[in-house]
């Protein structure tokens, strides 16, 4: 088990030239001579690079000053950068160093290999009771802390989910009605159309010619507004997936769909009416 001062620890593979594996397994093999563990220190490559190496392993078995120690720090190890701050922020990743330091020790971390979870934590509540019977076992799972840590973001994201199918249903309550005010408007001009030899095609596309209009006009507007604020919101994640055009044309094809099929309901059913019926409807 490793900590770190002032940072958090991680394994990680190791860059090139030196061994692969997690950061406990690498230490041993390379531990120099008189080192005490409390004096050896990983880093990451960003650190490497930050003191001008041009290969990150070239920074092994450097001593190095610290306000927080006495003695000189050596490096063992020299891990792959990764980032260790929340989802949400720069691309930068930031020089790390990891120490071994006991004194820090706060936490254990256990891999349960077994599927009875149950039987394990109370086998290991039982092995705390016996270090430690005045205060009880707290423990937590990892899947449920980094969830957890990413939460507020996956709470933002199902909020504007859920207000965009609110709107997307009242814009189609909303054109569905005006598709009934406008065929109920212009019904004795359809009958007329229809007696006068006009087909059931002509007098939907008639009744729905406007309302296409302003459909397209909306996409047009919607479709490169979207695709501008999904690529600035989606470029403070360090970890992202590419928002394409691709995206941008699936949507603008539902909401196509949607339209349709609102205005069609009426105009549709509106120039297949008995023309009859129209004209002595007053």
């Amino acid at each position: 088990m490793s900590s770190s001062s002032p940072w958090t620890t991680r394994s990680a593979g190791f860059s090139p030239g030196r061994p692969t594996g997690d950061v406990d397994r690498a230490i041993a093999p390379s531990r120099p001579a008189g080192a005490s563990a409390d004096r050896q220190i990983v880093v990451n490559e960003a650190t490497a690079k930050a003191f001008g190496y041009s290969y990150p392993a070239g920074i092994v078995g450097q001593p190095f000053q610290t306000p927080w120690s006495d003695s000189p720090l050596v490096v063992i190890g020299v891990v792959q950068d990764f980032h260790m701050r929340m989802i949400l922020g720069n691309d930068r990743i930031e020089p790390l160093m990891l120490q071994n330091r006991t004194t820090n020790f706060q936490y254990v971390n256990i891999k349960i290999a077994t599927r009875d979870l149950r039987g394990t934590i109370a086998k290991l509540e039982d092995k705390w009771k016996r270090i430690d019977p005045l205060h009880p076992l707290k423990y937590s799972f990892f899947n449920e802390e980094l969830a957890n840590s990413s939460q507020g973001i996956f709470d933002v994201v199902s909020i504007l989910g859920l207000i965009a199918v609110l709107a997307v249903t009242i814009a189609c309550l909303g054109m569905l009605g005006m598709a009934m005010y406008t065929t109920e408007r212009r019904r004795k001009e359809v009958g007329i159309r229809k007696v006068l030899g006009a087909n059931n095609t002509g007098n939907t596309l008639l009744l729905s010619k406007e309302f296409l209009k302003i459909l397209v006009i909306a996409i047009c507007i919607a479709a490169p507004l979207s695709y501008i604020l999904n690529t600035m919101w989606l470029r403070k994640f360090p970890n992202r997936v590419e928002f394409g055009w691709g995206t941008v044309t699936l949507g603008t094809l539902i909401v196509l769909v949607l339209g349709l099929i609102t205005i069609g309901s009426q105009t549709i059913r509106a120039s297949r009416r008995n023309p009859m019926e129209s004209l002595r409807a007053d």
